[in-house]
């Protein structure tokens, strides 16, 4: 019979409470729980039913020695080492066989009355050569053992411990009547004490099988109303999820077309109208997000990212994100990040790092009036490749009463019930922190005085990196300059193809190009390729379907190695690439050394003689958005030495940014967050290889809070993305003028 475990339902429907009738014979109902208590019973009592009986052997060894010091001229005294042991040995044997487990109540109750009838015979014998036998307070004692041994001792279910104890009640009185030197008087003596002492075995067994079914009634309500209560926090938070993301959808869409309407022509008091509900909105949508991150961390599903982490750059995010806030209160805003160690790397969720550590300087804000706000971040050391890291956020604002302090992490839980009316805010922040502190293997502390100022630490864990990141293929320190060879490169953006082209045309490889998944299956049907470059997310045919769709049709033919290019650079992702049959991964951007590292394995290598000797063109002078070595890289990559590769990606950049800003920003409003991470994935690979790595990194924050669906902070982003892209815009125009 298989059995289940306490917690375990029965079905899907709810189950009907238990009851236990107050009768000789202990039952639950209904019969199913009662099954349950079975189950439970034969697999909880089972070891101690094997100590019960190892106690026996002890005991029965004990009654010889004591016996035999004490009368060893009593020969009947070794029967008890020659018969009782050997039927005890045998019922402790028998527990250890596999089918033991599902009858061992009903074998036990029969081996400990054969060991009955075997002791009450041998006491029989000890009486007849003149020692103490049953006729002795030895043979009451022994009776008596016998039977709470039965009932209490061994385990057994009461109505099998009172088959037994019945059966070794029969056979003591048989015994006691059959005995040669008993009186009639001394009979009736014994055998009411013998009943008397039956009876009480029976009471005591009966009360405790009571005590231990009414326990495992008690467990089964308890954990069934914990399971309850969870069920019910689990159907709370998605019902929160899907709610929230019903309110925002819609939400989103009245934001959007009302940041249009206030871009039209309007009266004054037409724009303030516009302005308090685009305020009311922003409100509105921040809530719905605050109560949508609880809803998630309460059902377990927000897992965190493992990506690089650069800690002075999330400072530096926040920082911009608060610098226009904190100066319209004229408030003071320092930031300081101190340096990692020489080498060392740290892997963790930027994005949630800085989701902390923006909630609290934005509270540090809203409750400073005068002074300013101050951030620090310090290195507490690396222990067992972990990096203890520690934030703490000061300001100089109203401060926290200190019989507040210990409830303003709860949910919905503010200092005081007047800061919600004068500060506004839903009294999730704080409790969002916490729990993304927790997460993070650290915690979160406040330190404050009323009138003074409020300190809050954040302590948290993040993993040290190993020397080369897993993530991405590193160039080695020496890679050929020049490869033989055919490459299929899978590729669907312009910008993308183009340098990918350059950088095989400058390794002296062939190649064949296929703009969607569908194209590289034909082509790789049609065509033995030495490798192929498989872009991952691409239109009709995903970089992956086509990978698996290329495994398939392969057949007898050599294996093709396929190379991923994507912009998605974490371990998740390169786990994917390895799972649909990818035998390498690149992240974008990536160098000439990076590709010919990756073709290396499986292209022969050239010499250098055949490098074009056309001189290159001169380099442009450095400026502070477009990176001088991306843009010497596609200057040198142009097949005359020339600027015309370097023309065609700016200028597909620009075109595809133009467009691809307008479709996130109609994206977002409209409440599609999938939408804008799949735009936002495109313009950042093209952003990099144009040169614009800030840009490029933007688009990347962009595209993980839309794929997390964290609107307010993806609209954050694509502010300061479109910011960004009008100085790249303007340094790439000037750039193009230069190399005319």
């Amino acid at each position: 019979m298989a059995t289940r475990s306490l917690d375990e339902p029965l079905s899907d429907s709810p189950e009907p409470a238990p009851a236990l009738p107050l009768r000789l014979m202990l039952r639950f109902t209904p019969e199913a729980f009662e099954q349950r208590f079975g189950a439970h019973y034969l697999s909880f009592y089972y070891r101690y039913a094997q100590a019960a009986l190892v106690l026996g052997v002890l005991l029965v060894s004990g009654d010889f020695l004591v016996d035999w010091l004490a009368t060893p001229e009593v020969a009947a005294n070794w029967l008890r080492l020659q018969v009782a042991l050997p039927v005890l040995l045998g019922g402790l044997a028998y527990t250890f066989l596999p089918q033991a487990r599902r009858h061992w109540q009903g074998v036990l109750a029969g081996f400990i009355v054969a060991a009955s009838l075997c002791l009450f015979w041998i006491l029989l014998r000890i009486d007849a050569e003149g020692g103490r036998g049953l006729s002795s307070w030895v043979g009451i004692l022994n009776f008596t053992f016998l039977e709470f041994y039965c009932f209490i001792v061994l385990g057994l279910q009461f109505r099998a411990a009172l088959f037994a104890g019945v059966a070794i009640l029969a056979a003591f009185l048989t015994t006691l009547w059959w005995h040669p030197n008993q009186s009639s008087a001394e009979l009736a003596y014994w055998s009411y004490h013998v009943v008397t002492l039956f009876t009480l075995a029976v009471g005591v067994g009966w009360w405790r099988e009571f005590i231990v079914r009414k326990d495992f009634s008690a467990q089964w309500a308890l954990e069934q109303a914990r399971a309850a209560a969870e069920q019910l926090a689990q159907t709370k938070s998605a019902f929160l999820a899907t709610m929230s993301h019903e309110i925002r959808t819609p939400l989103n869409g009245v934001l959007g077309m009302n940041e249009l309407l206030m871009a039209s022509p309007l009266d004054p008091e037409q724009r303030g109208w516009a302005n308090a509900v685009q305020v009311s909105g922003r409100h509105l949508l921040a809530l719905i997000n605050d109560v949508l991150d609880v809803s998630r961390i309460e059902a377990g599903r927000l897992p965190l990212e493992e990506v690089a982490v650069d800690l002075p750059q999330v400072i530096e995010d926040v920082r911009l994100m608060f610098a226009q806030p904190a100066q319209a209160k004229r408030l003071t805003l320092q930031m300081s990040c101190a340096p990692l160690p020489a080498g060392v790397r740290l892997l963790g969720d930027p994005l949630r790092l800085r989701q902390v550590v923006a909630n609290l300087v934005g509270n540090a804000i809203k409750f400073t009036s005068h002074g300013g706000v101050t951030v620090r971040v310090q290195h507490e050391g690396v222990v067992a490749g972990l990096a203890h890291v520690r934030i703490a956020v000061a300001d100089t604002g109203i401060g926290i009463a200190p019989e507040a302090q210990g409830r303003i992490f709860e949910r919905f839980s503010q200092a005081d019930g007047s800061t919600t009316r004068r500060f506004g805010g839903t009294g999730l922040g704080l409790a969002i922190c916490r729990e993304l502190a927790g997460l993070m293997q650290g915690h979160i502390e406040v330190d404050s005085q009323m009138g003074r100022g409020t300190r809050f630490t954040v302590d948290v864990k993040l993993r040290v990196a190993d020397g080369s990141s897993p993530s991405t293929l590193d160039a080695a320190e020496e890679v050929p300059q020049r490869l033989h060879g055919t490459v299929l490169l899978a590729e669907d953006h312009p910008v993308n193809r183009a340098v990918a082209i350059g950088m095989l045309r400058r390794l002296g490889v062939a190649w064949q190009v296929a703009e969607d998944g569908a194209a590289a299956v034909e082509l790789a049907r049609l065509h033995d390729f030495d490798a192929v470059l498989m872009d991952c997310q691409m239109p009709v045919m995903d970089g992956y379907a086509a990978t698996r769709a290329i495994r398939a049709q392969q057949g007898d033919r050599a294996r093709v190695p396929i190379v991923a290019l994507t912009a998605n650079a974490t371990p998740e992702d390169e786990a994917r690439c390895r799972e649909s049959g990818m035998d390498g991964f690149i992240g974008k951007p990536f160098t000439l050394a990076t590709l010919a590292a990756a073709l290396a394995p499986w292209l022969q290598a050239g010499t250098d003689a055949a490098t074009a000797a056309t001189a290159p063109a001169p380099l442009p002078a450095d400026r502070a958005r477009i990176d001088s070595a991306v843009i010497a890289t596609l200057i040198d990559l142009d097949e005359a030495g020339g600027s015309a590769l370097l023309r065609e990606v700016a200028s597909g950049f620009l075109a595809a940014a133009d467009t691809g800003l307008a479709a996130m920003d109609a994206a977002l409003a409209e409440g599609r967050p999938d939408a804008a991470a799949r735009l936002a994935h495109t313009l950042k690979s093209t952003a990099g290889n144009a040169g614009a790595l800030a840009l490029s990194r933007l688009f990347g924050e962009l595209e993980r809070c839309a794929r997390n669906e964290d609107l307010r902070s993806a609209r954050a982003w694509l502010d300061q993305s479109r910011q960004e892209h009008a100085q790249v815009q303007t340094e790439l125009a000037e750039l193009l003028r230069e190399l005319a």
